[in-house]
């Protein structure tokens, strides 16, 4: 057999064995984030539910858009924050 005949018989199985270690990789990288996973769908969440909220606060800044994104974020944090501490009282 000719060297490139090697190499071509060879071909199926570097495919399948790297099909095999890209499984293995996604596999490991999904285990790596099931931790992050509930936090990153309460934050897409979060900011479908506030989008329409910014819209309106960016028209009257004009082109304040940090300005609209500080204000966004102060109001999502305190809409997070003050439930917490109110329960903290009431405990």
């Amino acid at each position: 057999m000719s060297e490139s005949e090697l190499s071509i018989a060879g071909l199926p199985l570097r495919r399948i064995l790297l099909g095999i270690l890209l499984g293995l990789l996604g596999l490991l990288c999904f285990w790596v984030l099931m931790p992050f996973l509930a936090p990153i769908a309460w934050a897409a969440i979060v900011a479908y539910a506030s989008w329409p909220v910014y819209r309106r606060a960016r028209t009257p800044l004009g082109k304040l858009n940090t300005t609209a994104a500080s204000l966004m974020t102060l109001l999502v944090a305190c809409a997070v924050v003050l439930p917490v501490l109110w329960q903290l009282v009431l405990v």
